[in-house]
């Protein structure tokens, strides 16, 4: 075999090998494809399935923004709540003022009852005196 032969064999080898490495890279680029399909595929069902979620809760971040905003609802309506407390406890700190006043009133009136009964023992005790003198006198 001459080498014009030899060289030809191989030529005609490495262009076999060329062949199939090309046809190698053609069925990677299928699979490749066929991957890529199979992901969007799957993509899409992802997708799918958080508009069904959004479509359940809303957007998560409308979420969180509705939620933030009722907490903060709830906490003003919590220190609307405290300071209606706070103003019950201020009036009813009133009223125990105005009943100890009251209460001071009633004390007074007590004492002045017990000076006009004093009073009266003394009035009583002078008209019987003077009944017990008009009786002596005739």
């Amino acid at each position: 075999m001459s080498s014009f032969d030899a060289a030809l064999r191989y030529a005609t080898v490495v262009e076999n090998e060329l062949i199939q490495i090309r046809a190698d890279q053609l069925e990677a680029t299928k699979r490749a494809l066929d991957a890529a399909d199979n992901l969007n595929d799957e993509i899409t069902g992802l997708r799918g399935d958080l508009a069904a979620f959004r479509e359940v809760l809303g957007s998560p971040g409308e979420s969180t923004r509705t939620l933030k905003a009722d907490t903060g609802t709830i906490h003003g309506d919590v220190r609307t709540i405290h300071g209606h407390m706070d103003t019950i406890g201020d009036h009813m700190d009133a009223i125990d003022d105005h009943m100890d006043t009251i209460g001071d009133h009633m004390d007074a009136i007590k004492a002045d009852m017990e000076i006009f009964k004093d009073m009266l023992a003394q009035a009583l005790a002078i008209v019987i005196e003077m009944r017990d003198n008009l009786d002596k006198r005739g």
